[in-house]
């Protein structure tokens, strides 16, 4: 099955940072995961899970295995 979604993309990211509820889309539930990233956010320093999504295509690159970083920006945040 193949699943679509709009990402926006940040080439001078360290991480891949998917929101939960696409991962939820994607039946991958990121709370099972014990690896934990550290982020600092404009709140400040967070852990959030480190899940593996099976394929990421993005501008014609195919990327298997692939390691992203869940987080949902904060309701009412603009990006």
């Amino acid at each position: 099955m193949v699943y679509v979604t709009m990402l926006l993309v940040d080439t001078g990211s360290n991480y891949t940072i998917v929101s939960w509820e696409t991962l939820a889309s994607l039946r991958i539930d990121p709370a099972t995961n014990k690896l934990r990233r550290s982020l600092m956010t404009a709140n400040g320093l967070i852990q959030a899970p480190e899940v593996m999504v099976e394929e990421l295509h993005c501008f014609g690159k195919i990327l298997k295995q692939f390691p992203v970083v869940a987080h949902s920006i904060p309701l009412g945040a603009s990006v």
